[in-house]
């Protein structure tokens, strides 16, 4: 039970909500001890008059909304014995959605051993809950009860209609690393709980829905949960003391993305290839203009529903910082993941939840963390550079990637853009692609007072095309202007706005250009969570700029102007509001890095004796004058001034580290053992 208060210096404190929340499948177990995030609506309780009879009032318990809460537990010492299933004790006047997982029946191998360690987790309404993990058995029995609390604040079947209607369940693989693979999907709806008979089962009376389901996206197409499902007290009743029973929802085409979006797209590619067929016919013989994409469970969904602004832990503010950890995240193909030859696109939900994907996945998470930073960012479709080379000639060419590549793209105030690629750990600066959000109030103003004056000859449709460049020349009935692009006049041939006829080699930007080039061939489309934007211009994300709102250089999917504007529930994210774990603590941080090091000596053991090499391990002594000196405390030291180096944000303070670690090579070099083993 969590309960909120208006704190009175004089007076009494005054309740302004609770929640009661199961803490059944919450908690993180760390060993020795555990944490949760708790995310939960609050709910008040109060009575008033109500006239039950003409001219007779009787005081009522209403239950309203009153706001969310969002907590961290954390349970300092596990108890020795721990208890499983619901750890609570189901509380009168709250309505219950039970569920009781049975079994799962043939069960993938995912484990060297030829089994799997399996646990379920269900989730509904924003609360999760998961079972036991059941070892080595690919036949699991689980017979675990799992409860979730049914928040109304009024019963009825009208409002209970207005809850979520599918339970999402999920079978995982446990691994000891703290990664899960998924073995399936399966979900129902509490509709068919009301549409059971009344039957007892272990002694409980109620309408019992027993099912068994076919896991989806499963390696076993045999692959099956058994489970029960109830409402606790029985029956369901709404404030007439009448039971409710639910109608099956509508049903509706999940896999398929709304015929709205396909028909924008058309509309949309049309204008593209109106507006720049050279770019059209580039990006169409590569992986083209893409709005959407499938996710885990093979459902199509539009590009910007994968982003929503996500706020991570209080002491994570850095996004050099928040792109570090998302990149230390497994790396792990989509064919390894979920058995699929296709590209599924993970919501941030599930790839916390397996802690594992590809590198669309990563990306989607460092997007969103850098939303709820309130930075700048973009999602980036386009293909790779890769280096291919002819195993008759020798001949080295560079060609784009086969599959369409994934990465961030931040704008930062003073027009520089910053290429965040978290597979290799990398960002890659393009500076002066925009204009910046640095400009001074008079520059503004006389920007404006020139482009009013130059816009009296324009028709409306030629002000919505009207392009900036360098000089105050004419050039084909555009307006130029150097506070609002960065190239100089002769430079245009170089955009392909709509310019089909120049050649690559003609197409040479004496833009700002980057000591390291990015690792990427071309740029099709940017989305954030709100809009879709084609690429207009030369693919190279080198040769372009970043204008998003300039409407030459990126074609909007959503657009009011040419009469597409989609409901807000249909851009909605399609996941719930995954989680972010806080950092570990001191004490858990120093038994993984004790635990670390273990492994890496076992492994350097293996390595050596594998090729009949001697090995002789230099430990550090417990006490004594020379240990801060000893090779492996320096090793530690360099490692830390490697890692402050990366996360750096400014020159300033990257070059002192740098200076730092060269002397520090020095250091390496006197702790050197005496004698070196070959």
């Amino acid at each position: 039970m969590i309960k909120v208060y208006d704190f009175d210096l004089i007076g009494t404190d005054e309740q302004i909500g609770w929640a009661r929340i199961p803490l059944s499948g919450q908690f993180r177990d760390l060993g020795d001890t555990a944490e949760a995030q708790i995310n939960s609506g609050l709910a008040y309780s109060h009575t008033r008059k109500e006239e039950v009879l003409e001219g007779k009032f009787e005081k009522v318990k209403v239950v309203d909304a009153q706001g969310d809460v969002k907590s961290y537990v954390r349970i300092e010492k596990m108890p020795k014995y721990k208890q499983l299933g619901a750890p609570m004790k189901l509380q009168s006047g709250v309505q219950y959605l039970g569920i009781q997982i049975v079994s799962c029946s043939n069960l993938p191998s995912t484990d060297e051993n030829g089994y799997t360690d399996g646990y379920v987790v269900c989730e509904w309404e924003k609360m999760e809950q998961k079972t036991r993990v059941v070892e080595k058995n690919l036949n699991p029995v689980f017979k675990e009860k799992l409860f979730f609390p049914i928040l109304l604040f009024k019963f009825s079947a009208e409002e209970l209609a207005k809850k979520e209607n599918a339970i999402q369940i999920k079978v995982y693989d446990y691994d000891p690393d703290g990664t899960s693979d998924v073995l399936g999907f399966a979900e129902f709806g509490i509709h068919e709980i009301s549409m059971q008979k009344e039957s007892e089962i272990d002694g409980t009376f109620a309408r019992f829905l027993e099912k068994t389901i076919t896991l989806e996206r499963c390696r076993s197409k045999s692959a099956s949960i058994t489970l029960k499902a109830w409402f606790e007290p029985h029956p369901l009743e709404d404030d007439d003391d009448e039971e409710i029973f639910l109608l099956p929802p509508q049903e509706k085409n999940k896999k398929n993305i709304d015929e709205i979006f396909v028909t924008r797209s058309t509309e949309w590619r049309d204008g593209i290839r109106q507006c720049a067929p050279r770019a059209h016919r580039k990006a169409t013989a590569l992986c083209g203009f893409p709005f959407s994409a499938f996710d885990e469970k093979s459902c199509e969904r539009f590009l910007p529903c994968y982003l929503m602004p996500l706020a991570g832990p209080l002491d994570l503010q850095n996004p050099k910082e928040v792109f570090r950890m998302v990149s230390c995240v497994v790396y792990e193909s989509d064919k390894d993941v979920l058995d699929d030859d296709g590209d599924s696109w993970a919501s941030p939900k599930f790839f916390l939840d397996i802690k594992k994907g590809d590198e669309e996945d990563h990306a989607i998470l460092v997007c969103n963390l850098f939303l709820g930073l309130s930075i700048d960012a973009y999602m980036c479709l386009g293909h790779g550079r890769v280096k291919a080379e002819d195993e008759f000639s020798d001949e080295v060419t560079i060609r784009p990637t086969e599959q369409m590549h994934v990465w961030v793209m931040t704008r930062s105030q003073d027009g520089s853009v910053t290429f965040w690629e978290s597979m290799l750990s990398k960002e890659y600066h393009l500076l002066k692609r925009w204009k910046g959000a640095d400009c001074d109030d008079e520059e503004s103003e006389e920007s404006e007072d020139e482009n009013e004056a130059a816009s009296e000859d324009q028709d409306d449709d030629d002000k919505m095309f009207t392009a900036f460049y360098e000089d105050e020349e004419m050039m084909n009935t555009q307006h130029i202007h150097s506070q609002d692009i960065f190239l100089q006049d002769d430079e245009l041939a170089g955009m392909g706005i709509g310019d089909d006829g120049s050649s690559d080699e003609e197409e040479d930007l004496f833009l700002v250009k980057p000591l390291v080039l990015p690792p990427y061939h071309s740029i099709h489309c940017v989305f954030n969570h709100e809009n879709v934007w084609a690429n207009l211009q030369n693919l190279d994300p080198v040769k372009c700029l970043y204008e998003i709102d300039n409407a030459m250089q990126w074609k909007p999917f959503c657009s009011f102007e040419e009469g597409f504007s989609p409901d807000g529930d249909l851009v909605e994210p399609f996941y719930k509001t995954p989680t972010i774990p806080t950092r570990l603590k001191k004490d858990r941080t120093a038994k993984l890095k004790k635990e670390i090091l273990e492994a890496v000596k076992e492994g350097i053991r293996d390595l050596r004796d594998s090729r009949m090499l001697e090995c002789k391990i230099d430990e550090p002594e417990s006490k004594g004058k020379g240990q801060d000196k000893h090779m492996q405390a320096v090793l530690s030291k360099g490692l830390r001034l490697m890692e402050d180096r990366m996360l750096a944000n400014d020159e300033r303070k990257r070059d002192n580290i740098t200076a730092r670690l060269n002397s520090w090579k020095g250091e390496l070099i006197k702790s050197a053992p005496p004698t070196n083993l070959r």
